[in-house]
C-alpha cells in the first residue's frame, strides 16, 4: 500500500479529479448473485442470497494489487472476467471457468482467485463493468492517490465527500495505542495496590483470629 490519500466522492463520476499518473480510480458497487453456470453448461441456482461486493479497477493499477499466493494477478482482468476471493471460491464450490450471473443479466467468467477471505469480494476491470452497467465512460467512486492536491483539503470541490490522509490515520492510531498503554499501566498499578490492600486486611484478620 503506497497511496497516501483515499478520496470518496458524493456520486459516481467519469470526470477525473487530480493527477491520473498519481492515482487509481476505483468503482465500488454491490450486485446480487442470480445463479452459477459451470464450465460444462449446467446451472446451479443458489438457495441463499448473496450480495457480491465489486471492486472495479484498471488492470494497470498502481496501488491496488490482487494477490494469489503472493503473486500479482491484476493482469487477469484483461480477460474481461472476474477474480473472486477464496471465501467465495470455497463456499460456492467454484472452479476456474465457471460463470456467475448477477442481477439476472450480467455474466462473468471466473478467471482467478485472490488470497482475500473477507465477505464476497470480487475484482473486475473498471471499463468492463462501467460499460456493462450502461455508462458511456469508465466510472469511479473512490480515488487512491499520492497527489498532493489532497493535502490539507478544504472542501472546495463539491464532488468530493471526504479525504482520508493515511499518514494522519497512522499517527492517530499510534497515539491511541500510547494512551491505551498508559491506561494499562495505571490500571495495573491500581490493581496491584488493591491486591496488597485486600491481602493486608485478610492477613490482619487471620492473625487477629489466631
Amino acid at each position: 500500500m503506497n497511496y497516501k490519500y483515499v478520496v470518496s466522492l458524493n456520486n459516481i463520476s467519469s470526470d477525473y479529479i487530480g493527477n491520473k499518473d498519481l492515482s487509481d480510480y476505483v468503482l465500488y458497487i454491490s450486485l446480487p448473485l442470480t445463479c452459477i453456470k459451470n464450465s460444462n453448461g449446467g446451472i446451479k441456482i443458489t438457495s441463499d442470497k448473496y450480495d457480491f461486493s465489486f471492486t472495479a479497477i484498471d488492470s494497470n493499477a498502481k496501488y491496488i494489487h490482487i494477490k494469489n499466493s503472493g503473486k500479482d494477478i491484476n493482469d487477469l482482468l484483461l480477460n474481461d472476467g472476474i477474480i473472486v476471493n477464496r471465501n467465495i471460491f470455497s463456499k460456492l464450490n467454484l472452479r476456474i471457468g465457471d460463470t456467475l450471473v448477477f442481477d439476472n443479466k450480467l455474466e462473468y467468467k471466473v478467471v482467478g482467485v485472490s488470497d482475500e477471505y473477507i465477505n464476497y469480494g470480487v475484482y473486475i476491470n473498471r471499463d468492463k463493468l462501467s460499460f456493462d452497467l450502461g455508462f458511456k465512460n469508465s466510472m469511479y467512486s473512490v480515488i487512491y492517490s499520492t497527489d498532493q492536491i489532497y493535502d490539507n483539503y478544504n472542501n472546495s470541490d463539491n464532488r468530493i465527500n471526504n479525504v482520508l490522509n493515511i499518514n494522519d490515520i497512522k499517527k492517530n492510531a499510534s497515539k491511541g495505542v500510547e494512551k491505551l498503554n498508559v491506561s494499562f499501566v495505571f490500571i495495573s498499578f491500581f490493581c496491584f495496590i488493591y491486591v496488597i490492600y485486600y491481602y493486608g486486611i485478610y492477613f490482619k484478620y487471620y492473625c487477629f483470629r489466631k
